[in-house]
């Protein structure tokens, strides 16, 4: 696969981005450490409300030491990584939010507009098609992109938690063995190297893979609305069937090659973790090889296909066009009211998770990453 990234806009140097993110990991690295305990009791809990789906999946046979893991038991850890997956990406969305409209903000030309209004001489200096341009690709944008983003950031979760927690479990095994052998000797604490392995996955993503998806994606969505001009008498409504062909045009640009090219390092990035603990570099190329799997390509197509059409059926298609999908409405109303619907959909909508997480394809690809 090739991993070509275009890595663009300046790293994330606000404090509360950074300290959020660092609270994130520290959430993440807290639950990986002490969640893995031999809770027994709450095993046998748990299974009762685990996923048929989960049921019928074979022991991989990449891993001997598992051989004698329980399968119970891991059925069940698999279902508590499903669940700690779902607090996760909740812990991180404000995070989320925060960068995407940092840098969709359009809020200046829209200050620019109102002044247009009270003091029209000023059009000599402002273009007023200028900057309703420049508001329907930053409003346009900021919709496609946290769909893109709040997608890959489910999904790397997924893989993270589902390859530590059986990373762990496979260590609590083998600390069991010792202590009945009487020699705890080679027993090493992966406390610090899980939190490197977390700490650089979500370090990439928040500070490289969202600015650079974002920034590809204005060029991509400048590109496919340059027939649209708020201004212009010829494009000035649009219906909802027109909207969704426009946001169909964008994905099949960006999705030409997978979107995790966004996300996993190129070979000189991944040269860069040669100095850190072998074993946390080792869970961190697992991590990279999964997302270049078969599974994730498949969990990534089906994720982004379920994301969009509720972003349509419960978002955008209801409060800008209502029940008549062939009224046309303002274009400027549209691009003005997509903001609203990326905060219902994406940062209101709890359930959206779990429309992503009962995904077939989705609980594959955790069940891949627990080996």
């Amino acid at each position: 696969m090739d991993r070509r990234r275009r890595r663009g806009g300046p790293s994330l140097t606000t404090v509360v981005t950074t300290a959020a993110v660092a609270y994130g990991t520290y959430r993440l690295a807290s639950w990986v450490f002490d969640n893995w305990n031999g809770n027994n009791n709450e095993d046998e809990e748990n299974e009762r409300h685990e996923p048929e789906a989960m049921r019928s999946m074979p022991a991989r046979s990449l891993r001997p030491s598992y051989a004698t893991v329980d399968r119970r038991t891991r059925q069940v850890r698999r279902m508590q990584c499903r669940v700690e997956t779902a607090k996760a990406l909740n812990d991180f969305l404000p995070t989320l939010k925060k960068i995407l409209e940092e840098r969709t903000n359009f809020s200046g030309e829209t200050r620019q507009l109102k002044q247009l209004r009270v003091t029209p001489q000023l059009e000599s200096s402002i273009s007023k098609s200028d900057l309703w341009n420049a508001i329907q690709l930053k409003s346009v944008t900021r919709l496609v992109a946290t769909a893109y983003s709040y997608t890959l950031l489910s999904l790397t979760l997924n893989v993270q938690l589902h390859l530590l927690g059986a990373r762990l479990l496979q260590q609590q095994q083998q600390q069991q063995q010792q202590e009945a052998n009487e020699n705890d000797s080679g027993f090493d604490d992966s406390t610090s190297r899980h939190k490197i392995v977390l700490t650089r996955t979500l370090d990439e993503f928040f500070q490289q893979s969202v600015p650079s998806l974002v920034e590809v994606l204005m060029k991509t969505i400048k590109e496919a609305l340059v027939d649209w001009d708020v201004t212009d008498t010829t494009s000035l409504e649009i219906t909802s069937d027109k909207f969704q062909e426009k946001l169909t045009q964008i994905r099949m640009t960006m999705e030409q090659n997978p979107l995790i090219t966004f996300i996993v390092p190129e070979s000189d990035k991944a040269q860069e973790t040669g100095d850190i603990n072998p074993i946390a570099k080792y869970i961190l190329d697992e991590t990279w090889d999964i997302m270049e799997s078969p599974a994730w390509e498949v969990a990534e197509r089906d994720a982004l296909d379920a994301v969009f059409h509720i972003v349509r059926s419960q978002g955008w298609d209801p409060a800008i066009f209502g029940s008549d999908q062939e009224e046309s409405k303002p274009l400027a109303v549209v691009v003005t009211k997509l903001r609203h619907t990326v905060t219902d959909v994406f940062y209101k909508n709890e359930g959206l998770f779990a429309e992503l997480d009962r995904l077939p394809s989705v609980i594959e690809l955790g069940q891949v990453s627990f080996y």
